[in-house]
């Protein structure tokens, strides 16, 4: 059974993109919503290699209507990730993910604050005995990022940063993927050159929040999380498209030691 991280890198090579597209949309015509989610999704499918879905559509939307869209994402080869931050004691990850993997998603977000005995522990284990992946928020996106992931923390005696304390633990999970926001692109680059292809590195802030995909994917970045700048633009497909061809070089990765 092929895992998350190699059926993503396939179709990735396949259709020459790096987009997860971010279905973060609102509308408070669930009826509305449910289509206009459906005619984006298959107009930008041949562009885009996975769906990113977050709370916009898991609370409007029923347990029917959720898988609904996973097998549509599905029929067009695509990976389907929960952006859920899932942050929890065991139990209730485990309850989550169970309904995760129940309704079709492929892979998890999840919050490394929660720790990994009696934390994530189990989530990493269940998943990839499932074929799943988890990939682990390192640094997000928004401004105020910077007050929380850039801390200054003291770990085993020596002093780092926390979102170096938050990805050393990832890799040593095994976690296929990290989280790093594409609007740091210094961060990006240390984080590269430490995680060489032990994981993949998804990084959202593409456009709307200034990351620009080209430089995003040149620091070190397999994965692009795109969302307004493709939900929010007059034609779609078309942004789409242009991120994908902008966004589609090859980055040489070396390796280092976390200090």
């Amino acid at each position: 059974m092929k895992g998350f991280r190699e059926r993503l890198s396939s179709l990735s090579s396949e259709r020459q993109s790096r987009i997860v597209l971010a279905l973060d949309i609102s509308n408070p015509n669930t009826d509305k919503l449910r289509r206009d989610v459906k005619d984006l999704l298959t107009r930008t499918a041949e562009s885009i290699v996975a769906l990113k879905i977050n709370y916009h559509l898991i609370l409007p939307f029923s347990k029917k209507e959720i898988t609904e869209i996973i097998t549509l994402a599905h029929s067009h080869n695509l990976e389907v990730i929960a952006d859920l931050k899932l942050n929890d004691i065991a139990p209730t990850n485990i309850n989550v993910t169970s309904f995760l993997w129940e309704v079709g998603f492929d892979a998890v977000i999840a919050n490394p604050i929660a720790g990994f005995s009696g934390g994530l522990d189990v989530v990493l284990k269940d998943a990839h005995l499932n074929g799943k992946g988890v990939i682990v928020l390192v640094y997000m996106s928004n401004s105020g990022a910077t007050e929380t992931y850039g801390l200054t923390v003291l770990s085993h005696g020596k002093e780092s940063r926390l979102y170096e304390e938050f990805l050393r633990r990832a890799l040593s999970w095994g976690a296929d993927g990290v989280v790093v926001g594409g609007t740091q692109l210094d961060v990006l680059r240390a984080v590269s050159e430490i995680v060489a292809d032990r994981a993949d590195i998804f990084s959202p802030g593409i456009g709307v929040q200034g990351g620009s995909a080209k430089e995003v994917v040149e620091a070190g970045a397999n994965y692009l999380i795109v969302g307004r700048s493709v939900v929010g633009a007059a034609d779609p497909p078309r942004a789409a498209t242009e991120i994908r061809s902008d966004s589609w070089i090859v980055q040489q990765k070396g390796t280092r030691s976390l200090p």
